[in-house]
């Protein structure tokens, strides 16, 4: 589907939760969700968004830096918006099975280790 610039998919969080972090940090996070259980998520330029059970991704905020869109009032810019990619899709590929979503609390573990490996510098 072409997509115009400054055209959008949006769509609101009331099926899921959208964890936003720095894309660096959603990158690390993704080398080891791959895997574990390979999680829904797409970037942006800057950020990534994990996409988890709804009204679970506050479980997951182990910083600052994370962002939890949720609930029918929450949304997020969802591909082929500009400058939005998916790394993981909501489906299985070739197919249309949706991806079982992980809890919240699932992926905390792992943004807990993609964040003390940002601040102690490894790379």
């Amino acid at each position: 589907m072409p997509t115009a610039p400054g055209s959008a998919l949006i769509a609101t969080t009331a099926r899921f939760d959208a964890i936003v972090v720095p894309r660096m940090l959603g990158v690390a996070a993704m080398v080891e969700l791959d895997r574990r259980a390979p999680t829904p998520c797409f970037f942006t330029k800057d950020h990534c968004a994990l996409l988890v059970l709804p009204a679970t991704g506050h479980h997951a905020i182990v910083d600052d830096d994370i962002d939890v869109h949720t609930g029918p009032d929450g949304w997020v810019a969802l591909p082929p918006s500009h400058d939005v990619r998916w790394d993981t899709p909501p489906w299985l590929e070739g197919t249309a099975t949706p991806r079982e979503l992980l809890n919240g609390w699932q992926i905390r573990p792992v943004l807990e280790m993609a964040f003390r490996m940002s601040r102690s510098g490894a790379r």
